[in-house]
């Protein structure tokens, strides 16, 4: 993994942990209201757990596995 590549990784790493804030406080905020909302909210944290999952894996297997 080279200079740009790591510099991807934290930025989009950044960005995912940045919506992941967003989505948490939108769901503190709209958590009593009974509408659709909240849920969005959760929706939106469990694709960005998602996208960070896959972000840590893609790192693993380029340090580790075949890509190295």
């Amino acid at each position: 993994m080279d200079f740009r590549s790591s510099i991807l990784v934290l930025l989009l790493f950044s960005i995912c942990v940045y919506a992941l804030d967003i989505c948490f406080q939108g769901f503190r905020r709209t958590r009593g209201v009974s509408r659709v909302k909240p849920y969005l909210y959760a929706l939106g944290a469990v694709l960005t757990f998602g996208v960070i999952g896959l972000i840590l894996f893609g790192v693993f297997v380029s340090f580790v596995g075949p890509l190295h």
